[in-house]
């Protein structure tokens, strides 16, 4: 099983995209496929082939665009699969898109 809870990305200095997990050993290999668009995985498998078949809990993929925020579809050997993008944006001078103003919360 793929652990969606543990799944993370995040983009390295040297312009790569760090992707961890944690899944058990049998749902191994994990064929994952990027796209720039949110929408492209949610219409049922990926088209194309997978950018990286990893073998293991993490893996480095280049970042052909690093202007843009990329999607990636984690599918594993057995089970369903998983979308996942970085949490922080890379938004020039402002390391803390949160300070940006008063917003409203509801509750």
């Amino acid at each position: 099983m793929l652990d969606v809870d543990s799944c993370k990305v995040v983009r390295t200095d040297n312009n790569q995209y760090l992707i961890r997990w944690h899944a058990t050993p049998d749902i191994y290999p994990i064929s994952i496929y990027t796209s720039s668009c949110s929408d492209a995985f949610n219409h049922g498998d990926p088209k194309g082939e997978p950018v990286v078949v990893a073998g293991q809990e993490q893996v480095f993929i280049p970042n052909p665009a690093p202007s843009l925020r990329h999607y990636f579809y984690l599918k594993p050997k057995l089970g369903d699969g998983v979308i996942v993008a970085e949490r922080q944006l890379a938004l020039d001078g402002t390391p803390n898109f949160r300070e940006i103003g008063p917003m409203v919360s509801v509750i």
